[in-house]
């Protein structure tokens, strides 16, 4: 007979009272430990002092002592269980990765309260709740002057010839100090404009809840959760690197996709659209599922999801193109281009980093003529997944090939920090979770 309350036995005695949920909790624990213990998370150019320090200290150790307290929770549960229960072993897991998350979140607000209000998040989360609360008092913030701000004491470091571009560009899309409005009770709390680390983090929780909710299988809910909330995502969304945010929105996108809600799709895509410029490479692949699916379908049925998805893009992008377009443009397109020196430094996995090592620029800080190597491999490669999407449309080819062209548009970038990889791996593998949970 088969069992109904375990996924997967273990079929030796080596794994009679040890299971490999266990296993994987204690890698998991012990890797997010590690990391939290070589890192000060968003101290970013500011050096940790010695209350930082001894505050990380305390924080690895406790995660090390909740991870090990999980893992022999598991044992007993293992060890007492005639019959294996897979609910009762995920949620433990979860309870522990919960009060793991939950318990660096606490860390950074308390740190953030007891020093400074532009320390422990990093410099585009810092902008992004001054721009917040500019707009709330009804000011464009891709007209603002961030030197009037604390932004500008955070990025004091970086200062260049007495003059810091970032200080007079917001480089994000509207939806960002949109949702970021939000947050700003949070942030009063802990002494800033806003809290935008609450934002990545949401967005995180809630891809992870998708998944679950698509299976029934308490071991697949229990790989997704290690899975998303491993370190190398759950600590960027922590430190407030938006760039998990717009990868979740276009993970929900095609989780609607493989339901044909393509309404829901599309207003999901708007969103995606509005919150980061990586991700409107996808747009091209998501019209071309759309053209060859829909095709044959009642005109005014085709062409809805199209509408709603310019439709949810200029709620936002429109009231700042009316405002004043040039500005939008500047802020949004021309100044993370990096068209002039001195707007980002060459770094990050891009290829130009051997340019510098091989002293081909005299600074880092000065700009190759990037945007023609990006076309020169980027168009054709946009151009074959484009084939390939149009021959074979699915799940796998939209999001592995937005992986494939934003990788190969990315590297020729003067700029490509590894956050940027780390919203690429994370696509890649919600590609999989997605495949694997709808058994596809």
């Amino acid at each position: 007979m088969t069992n109904t309350t375990s996924d997967i036995r273990p079929n030796t005695d080596s794994f009679k009272f040890i299971s490999w949920e266990a296993v994987a909790l204690l890698f998991f624990g012990l890797s997010t430990g590690r990391v939290v213990s070589t890192t000060q998370l968003a101290t970013f150019f500011h050096p940790p002092t010695e209350t930082v320090l001894w505050s990380m200290s305390w924080l690895t150790v406790f995660i090390d002592t909740i991870t090990v307290v999980g893992f022999f929770v598991l044992i007993l549960i293992e060890a007492r269980s005639k019959q294996q229960s897979a609910r009762r072993r995920s949620l433990t897991i979860m309870v522990v990765v919960a009060v793991m998350m939950g318990t660096i979140l606490f860390h950074q607000l308390f740190f953030r309260q007891q020093t400074r209000p532009f320390l422990g998040t990093f410099d585009g989360a810092v902008q992004t709740e001054v721009a917040a609360q500019e707009l709330l008092h009804g000011h464009n913030p891709y007209t603002f002057d961030f030197t009037k701000s604390i932004f500008k004491e955070f990025l004091g470091p970086i200062k260049l010839h007495g003059v810091n571009l970032a200080d007079q560009h917001f480089a994000y899309p509207p939806l960002l100090p949109v949702l970021t409005i939000l947050t700003i009770p949070l942030g009063r709390f802990v002494g800033a404009p806003a809290e935008f680390r609450i934002i990545p983090v949401v967005s995180l929780l809630f891809v992870i809840l998708l998944l679950c909710s698509r299976t029934r299988s308490w071991t697949k809910r229990t790989i997704i959760v290690l899975l998303i909330a491993n370190p190398f995502f759950s600590l960027y969304a922590l430190a407030g690197y938006s760039d998990g945010v717009a990868a979740s929105l276009l993970v929900i996108s095609a989780m609607m996709l493989v339901r044909q809600k393509w309404i829901w799709s599309a207003v999901v895509l708007g969103l995606a659209v509005a919150s980061k410029q990586s991700v409107w490479l996808a747009v091209p692949l998501w019209f071309i599922w759309w053209w060859k699916v829909n095709r044959g379908a009642a005109q005014n049925n085709r062409w809805m999801p199209v509408m709603v998805f310019i439709g949810t893009a200029l709620v936002f992008y429109a009231p700042f193109i009316v405002a004043n377009g040039h500005a939008l443009y500047d802020d949004i397109i021309r100044f993370p281009s990096a068209v002039q020196d001195f707007t980002y430094p060459i770094g990050g996995s891009s290829w130009w980093q051997f340019g510098v090592i091989l002293k081909g620029f005299h600074s880092p800080w000065q700009h190759p003529p990037a945007r023609l190597l990006q076309i020169l491999f980027g168009l054709p490669t946009l151009l074959f997944v484009g084939h390939q999407m149009w021959r074979r449309p699915s799940i796998n080819m939209w999001l592995g090939g937005t992986v494939v062209v934003t990788l190969v548009v990315g590297i020729w970038n003067p700029y490509f920090y590894e956050q940027y990889a780390l919203a690429l791996a994370f696509l890649l593998v919600c590609v999989m979770l997605i495949d694997w949970v709808e058994g596809r």
